[in-house]
């Protein structure tokens, strides 16, 4: 039976009005326990289990120092709204999700590109995490990067440019060019500029060792039986030993003796008495 605030009637016998009062009682507890702890058997708290509203509204009229919540059409469905006293409305809900926007956040967000603020109990704006992301700088320690991927170039205390790597430093990393610069003067200043460069080496009659050691060798042409051989560079202190070896284009298979003297640092003899004898490969060892 639904709530009827026409029954009963003045009129009406003590008999006849208790059984309408009765209804009427029984209409109001299921009406307010539709939203509330309002049952008979139940604790009868009167708190809400939920708020129901009525169909969407148009528009709703709120006076001085009051608020009005409602619901309001928002293509078809109901969508909650909020009017204030100045007749500013606020759309809640939209599609199931809370409708807010970072603007009505002001107590609790910051725009800061560079994040100075270092707040544990604010969250920043998309353009601020961008801009700190592409433009800040960022502080991290005892962090580990995998695979990470550098462009352009490095710098920081954690990273040398000395190319007589004075440091020395066993944590610190070292440049491409300081590298280069170390082992390209290292060498110049133990095998010399210039020498002992196989990169380089052109065929040319001299190599001079780390140590000092000079190696030299050659080809000479036979011109007689006795044919003399000058070196390009004379052996600076001495010459320790000569060794040739006979080149025959037709080779006969048999043994053909050579034989070395005038042995100088400037140069030597070198024997062969076989006409067939078209010259020499020759090595020489001195310092």
């Amino acid at each position: 039976m639904a709530f009827l605030n026409t029954e009963p009637v003045a009129s009406d016998k003590l008999s006849v009005s208790q059984p309408k009062l009765l209804a009427n009682m029984v209409a109001l507890e299921t009406a307010i326990d539709a939203d509330h702890d309002f049952t008979t058997a139940g604790t009868q708290t009167g708190t809400h289990d939920q708020v129901t509203f009525t169909g969407p509204q148009a528009d709703v009229t709120v006076g001085t120092n009051q608020g009005g919540l409602f619901t309001k059409d928002v293509s078809a469905k109901a969508e909650l709204h909020w009017k204030d006293e100045s007749a500013n409305t606020k759309q809640l809900t939209s599609a199931g999700i809370i409708n807010v926007a970072i603007a009505d956040c002001a107590g609790v967000k910051k725009d800061e590109d560079d994040m100075a603020s270092d707040s544990a109990t604010h969250f920043p704006t998309q353009q601020s995490v961008k801009a700190f992301v592409t433009t800040g700088t960022v502080t991290m320690s005892n962090k580990t990067l995998t695979s990470p991927v550098l462009n352009t170039g490095v710098s920081g205390t954690a990273f040398l440019d000395e190319d007589n790597m004075a440091s020395n430093s066993a944590t610190q990393l070292a440049s491409q060019q300081s590298i280069k610069a170390y082992t390209d003067n290292t060498l110049n200043a133990k095998v010399g500029a210039g020498t002992m460069d196989p990169l380089a080496y052109a065929a040319e009659e001299s190599v001079t060792l780390p140590n000092g050691f000079i190696l030299k060798g050659g080809y000479l042409a036979r011109t007689a039986n006795s044919t003399t051989l000058t070196f390009d560079t004379a052996f600076p202190n001495a010459i320790l030993s000569l060794t040739a070896t006979v080149y025959n284009t037709s080779p006969s298979g048999e043994s053909h003796p050579v034989q070395i003297s005038a042995l100088a640092t400037t140069g030597a003899t070198i024997f062969g008495n076989e006409s067939g004898y078209e010259g020499y490969y020759w090595m020489a060892m001195g310092y």
